[in-house]
């Protein structure tokens, strides 16, 4: 008797204070890599904002050079001339005002934007895409490197919905994202995967998208002479349907280090500070 006591309340749901409801499971959705067709356009901006404490050293003298920033935002809209099942191959990319600032305890100076108010277009190739003018003329150094930057944003689709879509995810769910996908979406190399979290879905211009807690590590070499590492946290919005980066918020800490050449003389420096990097898309 005692047994079938037992295996009767065991087999009773557990009890319940009064008001407790049943935990529902969490949402999912399954994203999708929906090409975008042919003709359709979209507006996008960047915006980057990298505050640096300097010390620097020359010989024995070591100098306060107080707080650099440099601040830049990029504007443009782009538009789908040829498609297949992997994503856009060829787009139409059209600058509106660009602008480039660097702010020290020197001053103020604004730098020069190749590319703001111009049009050109961009046809996807590996590992650079290929950029000309609206009348095919060919275009190469800084300014090819900036299309072929910002024209990235439409070709990348296909390495993150390979991540995202074949199977439902869950609001809550974790997971981590190759840092060679992420490159492809932000254009800057993580240092190894980066971890995400699905947090939430909601409505973004119009679009169904998922937002996605994000943590990643940068590190870059500037033109030889500097070496920079920016530990990012944000958040993240992926646009259900195709799979695209829809915006992005992320920010941390940011320290440099390198030397520079003046004559027989070199002079060190680092610091420390904070960097912050936003983007937006409009639909879709």
């Amino acid at each position: 008797m005692n047994c079938l006591l037992t295996a009767v309340l065991f087999a009773l749901p557990a009890a319940r204070s009064p008001g407790q409801e049943e935990s529902s499971p969490a949402p999912t959705v399954t994203f999708g890599t929906q090409t975008p067709e042919v003709g359709t356009s979209r507006s996008l901006e960047t915006s980057e904002d990298v505050t640096v404490a300097l010390m620097v050293k020359g010989g024995e003298r070591e100098q306060d050079a107080g707080k650099n920033q440099v601040t830049s935002t990029m504007a443009w809209t782009e538009k789908v001339l040829e498609s297949g099942s992997d994503g856009p191959s060829k787009l139409a990319v059209s600058y509106g005002d660009c602008t480039s600032r660097i702010s020290a305890v020197q001053g103020s100076m604004d730098l020069p934007v190749p590319v703001s108010g111009k049009s050109y277009l961009a046809t996807r190739s590996d590992p650079d895409h290929v950029i000309t003018t609206e009348e095919g003329d060919a275009i190469e150094g800084p300014e090819a490197a900036q299309v072929s930057k910002d024209a990235g944003h439409g070709f990348g689709t296909a390495p993150l919905g390979k991540v995202l879509s074949g199977s439902p995810r869950s609001v809550g769910e974790q997971f981590e994202i190759p840092a060679e996908v992420l490159e492809r979406v932000f254009h800057k190399k993580p240092t190894a995967p980066c971890p995400a979290r699905l947090v939430e879905m909601r409505e973004s211009s119009g679009r169904q998208v998922g937002v996605f807690e994000l943590e990643m590590q940068l590190r870059e070499s500037v033109q030889g002479q500097f070496d920079l590492t920016i530990d990012l946290k944000g958040k993240v919005l992926i646009d259900v349907e195709t799979s695209r980066l829809a915006g992005a918020a992320l920010s941390g800490p940011v320290t440099v280090s390198g030397s520079v050449s003046q004559g027989a003389a070199t002079v060190e420096f680092s610091g420390s500070g904070e960097a912050r990097i936003g983007f937006q898309s409009g639909s879709p």
